[in-house]
């Protein structure tokens, strides 16, 4: 009868753990699509050339800064 019980404790454990996975790629999954979407959004307002030139002048400067 333990064993039983023991049996079943383990059943709901795994089964609770198993839906919280299935949920966390659910989680990564949309928040991937938000990232694209965001970055398509940046794409076809001119905000890729405002983040490249930002990128650009971090890169400067640092640049500049280590070489001194």
């Amino acid at each position: 009868m333990n064993n039983y019980f023991v049996f079943n404790a383990v059943k709901t454990v795994k089964s609770v753990i198993m839906r919280k996975k299935a949920a966390s790629a659910v989680i990564g999954e949309v928040l991937v699509m938000i990232v694209v979407v965001a970055m398509a959004a940046l794409f076809k307002s001119g905000g890729i050339r405002f983040i490249q030139d930002i990128w650009t002048t971090m890169t400067t400067t640092a640049s500049q800064m280590f070489a001194s």
